[in-house]
């Protein structure tokens, strides 16, 4: 039996600002992100992360051993140089 069992998976978007779980960012109103509910060691837990950090969890084969910061970090920096293009276009 797996130790962790996901309740929901789902992409919303944000009412309010979150913290994403992955990077510690900030996910601010208005915009998808990943949202799951799950259990695991008996507790109900949520996980909310930005897409991108999602993504690049998923990338490193979810244990991490595959991780490779050089192209992780250059990847967070083209996403967040598209975000802050995009919030600055909606002022």
């Amino acid at each position: 039996m797996s130790a962790e069992t996901t309740l929901s998976d789902a992409r919303p978007a944000a009412r309010v600002a979150h913290g994403c779980d992955d990077c510690g960012g900030r996910i601010p109103p208005g915009h998808r992100y990943v949202r799951q509910v799950f259990v695991s060691c008996g507790e109900i837990r949520t996980y909310k992360a930005h897409d991108l950090c999602h993504e690049l969890f998923l990338d490193s084969g979810e244990d991490g051993e595959d991780w490779s910061w050089e192209c992780g970090w250059e990847a967070l920096a083209e996403w967040w140089q598209n975000f802050v293009e995009v919030v600055g276009s909606a002022r």
